[in-house]
């Protein structure tokens, strides 16, 4: 990657990228722990409006902390961590496509088992207040968030301290953007804190698949325009099909 300088550190790459993971993703998923612990109606609130409890309330303080160390890193210059749109071809109408390509992926792999064995379910009420605040994180909040954190953070430092590249039929995909990849599949081991393990390990084999996909973007152009648009695009849509494959029973 052309802007920035490499880190220099003790520990390897992959190490100090899992450790940048951890120190953003973990300390607001270990507050929804105790406050879940310490406050008894903690957990009512959270089944009654889990867009605000498990999405926002883990997402905004990591986005928060993402950034401040975005900020430390580049000096302030925050385009060499992909906010820029500097770029000649951001690759949007690629990011739109694989988006939708990817939504409907994962709508089979998430809702055709449970509907085949008729336990489909949502797992909270459909108020308005519940679906508007979902899909206005899955549609805006959620790639803005973890593209922050796992192209603009991790995997920017990653390209900055790996070399070497793999071929995958046409496409030149360098290590670090593999293993930007398999760090953000790896992350969503926190979401067992919201959904069973039968859902979240497949989502966390095809969350690697698809980080590698929004990292070749981010690759390609150096900006999170791209791997925004195609993360929005993918939880949102996969979530409004959710809601009518419900409705449609």
């Amino acid at each position: 990657m052309s802007g920035g300088k490499p880190v220099k550190t003790r520990w390897k790459p992959w190490q100090t990228a899992l450790l940048m993971h951890g120190i953003a993703a973990g300390p607001p998923f270990l507050i929804l722990l105790v406050l879940e612990a310490v406050l008894p109606r903690f957990g009512d609130i959270k089944d009654g409006f889990p867009w605000l409890v498990q999405y926002y309330m883990m997402e905004g303080p990591m986005l928060l902390i993402a950034l401040l160390m975005i900020k430390r890193l580049s000096k302030g210059d925050f385009g060499t961590h992909g906010f820029t749109l500097r770029s000649r071809d951001l690759k949007l109408a690629f990011s739109l496509v694989g988006g939708i390509g990817f939504a409907l992926f994962m709508a089979v792999i998430d809702y055709l088992p449970t509907i085949g064995r008729g336990t489909f379910e949502i797992g909270y009420d459909l108020t308005v207040t519940n679906v508007v605040g979902t899909l206005s994180f899955m549609w805006i909040f959620v790639g803005i968030a973890e593209e922050t954190l796992s192209r603009g953070l991790i995997q920017t430092y990653l390209m900055q301290n790996m070399r070497g590249d793999v071929k995958i039929m046409r496409w030149k995909i360098r290590k670090a953007t593999i293993l930007g990849g398999v760090i953000f599949g790896l992350s969503h081991v926190f979401n067992l804190y919201r959904q069973p393990a039968a859902f979240v390990i497949p989502q966390m084999l095809y969350a690697t698949v698809f980080g590698i996909l929004v990292g070749y973007v981010y690759q390609e152009t150096q900006s999170l325009a791209g791997p925004i648009v195609m993360h929005n695009i993918a939880d949102g849509l996969e979530t409004t099909i959710q809601y009518l494959l419900y409705l449609s029973r």
